[in-house]
């Protein structure tokens, strides 16, 4: 997972990352980690920018996050460790409903052909934004991003 995942609605903090980007939000949510937008702030601008710069493809790519993450947060901001994901939940074996039926209302449907093309990364962002309780008011650009990436 290289750096270059922003959305278009990151871009006011990319820079000096004073919130969580997307990108932080899948390693952390893939190494079973967690911290509070306090906490995040609370990490020297540094270590925010080598987590979020972090390679993550291989195994030892998430151990080696997950390590350096728990020295940094738990040197500078207050942690907490959360089950990992599994991102079976976003295989492409089927849309989430909630997700599907969101899409829809955005006016961007996504079919299963085109939902099992996207990568995980994407399919994660989307089922975040848009899977849960309420919508995210992200969630339109993010799928409009993302169809026009991928078509």
């Amino acid at each position: 997972m290289s750096a270059t995942h922003w959305f278009a609605y990151e871009a006011s903090y990319r820079d000096d990352l004073a919130y969580i980007p997307m990108l932080l939000r899948y390693k952390l949510d893939l190494t079973g980690r967690s911290i509070s937008l306090d906490g995040w702030q609370a990490l020297a601008s540094t270590a925010r920018r080598e987590l979020v710069d972090a390679p993550f493809e291989r195994d030892a790519d998430r151990a080696a996050f997950a390590e350096r993450f728990d020295a940094l947060a738990g040197d500078h901001a207050p942690a907490s460790s959360i089950v990992p994901v599994d991102l079976a939940v976003w295989d492409g074996g089927a849309i989430p409903e909630r997700l599907a039926a969101r899409a829809t209302e955005c006016g961007v449907p996504l079919d299963l052909e085109h939902w099992q093309a996207l990568a995980p990364f994407d399919r994660y962002a989307l089922a975040k934004l848009g899977g849960g309780e309420k919508p995210s008011r992200n969630l339109a650009g993010v799928l409009e991003e993302i169809v026009k990436r991928e078509r």
